[in-house]
């Protein structure tokens, strides 16, 4: 399952995020809130966020430059940001950022929900993909291990045989 970060300094639209939302149905099991960037990525540092809900405008720390430090320190972490502002610079920071979307507020629920549905499939497909990646590294290395036994083994006997030896390389597309 995904975790997310809600960061919002507006209480109001924070806690009806966190409320509306049907977090468990959409494959988010975690959610975390901060009412500031600051706030936001002392928690981050505790977890690794798949998904970071952002507003814009905040004390302390602005989203742009959470999202900046986040994707520093977490680069496969998904950023949404949220915003009353449709100012050509923060969708310019948006953009360079690598956000996954953009929502103006007022929030409605119905956007954000699709959108998190949207950015949870993108999130499982990547974890998919990292462990089918891990899988097959983990086969390579288990066989490279045998055929270098193997080898070893032809190697130490008296009566090498490297005609077998050329045959099991030929085998593994082996370059010798």
């Amino acid at each position: 399952m995904l975790s997310i970060l809600i960061v919002e300094d507006e209480k109001h639209t924070r806690e009806g995020l966190l409320k509306y939302i049907p977090w468990q149905k959409i494959g988010i099991d975690k959610t975390y809130d901060a009412e500031n960037g600051l706030q936001a990525l002392e928690i981050a540092n505790d977890f690794c966020p798949n998904i970071i809900l952002t507003d814009v405008r905040m004390p302390k720390m602005n989203g742009i430059e959470l999202s900046r430090k986040i994707r520093k320190k977490f680069p496969d972490c998904k950023i949404i940001f949220l915003s009353s502002y449709t100012d050509k610079e923060y969708l310019k920071s948006a953009i360079e950022i690598n956000a996954v979307n953009y929502i103006e507020k007022p929030v409605d629920l119905n956007e954000v929900n699709s959108i998190l549905k949207n950015t949870v499939y993108i999130c499982m497909e990547e974890q998919k993909k990292e462990a089918l990646e891990k899988t097959y590294k983990s086969i390579v290395t288990e066989n490279f291990l045998k055929l270098n036994e193997m080898i070893s083994f032809e190697i130490i006997q008296k009566d090498i045989n490297l005609e077998l030896i050329k045959n099991k390389l030929n085998e593994v597309k082996f370059d010798y």
